[in-house]
């Protein structure tokens, strides 16, 4: 089926093109009768403004970009969830790909920024002139502000749970940090650690392996911090 047009409108509404901009952007020009009138047919007719359309007459498209690398899935679901607005959502492996999206994004002016889960595209963006926020930060790119997770104070919510409960010896699995700076949690485990004795804070790739390596140490621990799912 084809998209309704303000062309449809105006033809079922008995009005010109420009009555119809007007009604329909709020602008003075029509009465407020013939405004509702335009906006039921538009309503009735299934209309839409064009985010394109939009943006070529140098107004915005209200969408945010946000491109995810397959090895974030786990993450989607969370970060998704906190997201309020049109959100255009494409996964690519790796920079590269990543970067193509960025700059047909740009090109096509389908939206008015980005999001990244990490700052490697960043310089480019600044470059092709595509704004960005870069989730987890800090990015370290001039211009291109960062989201922070305030790493300190989660650690040590989560250690004075643990040892609340009784726990001493208590081991980090550190894993692949996707939306936060891996020397920041670092830090952040052992300022929130201090004066309780662990076993120490190891780094592999999440995966089962490692848990049952660290659960085979001794002494064993008894609790795990886990950064990621």
């Amino acid at each position: 089926m084809k998209r309704p047009t303000i062309t449809d409108i105006a033809r079922e509404a008995g009005v010109s093109k420009g009555a119809v901009s007007y009604a329909l952007n709020g602008r003075p020009g029509v009465s407020e009768a013939t405004r509702q009138r335009i906006t039921e047919i538009a309503r009735e007719l299934g209309w839409a403004p064009s985010s394109t359309a939009r943006a070529l007459s140098g107004g915005r498209t209200g969408a945010t970009g946000l491109v995810l690398d397959r090895s974030l899935e786990a993450f989607v679901p969370a970060l998704l969830d906190g997201f309020e607005g049109e959100l255009l959502l494409q996964v690519a492996a790796g920079r590269d790909a990543a970067l193509a999206i960025h700059r047909r994004w740009r090109a096509e002016r389908k939206v008015d920024g980005v999001l990244l889960t990490e700052p490697g595209c960043a310089a480019e963006l600044v470059r092709i002139g595509l704004p960005a926020v870069v989730l987890g930060g800090p990015g370290g790119v001039p211009g291109v502000p960062s989201v922070l997770v305030d790493d300190v104070t989660g650690a040590l919510e989560a250690l004075e749970y643990l040892a609340a409960l009784g726990h001493r010896r208590i081991v980090r699995i550190a894993g692949a940090a996707a939306f936060a700076d891996p020397a920041a949690r670092n830090r952040a485990f052992t300022t929130a650690a201090t004066g309780l004795p662990h076993p120490g804070t190891v780094h592999p790739e999440p995966s089962a392996d490692a848990v049952r390596r660290v659960l085979a140490a001794r002494p064993r621990p008894t609790a795990l911090l886990c950064d990621t799912d």
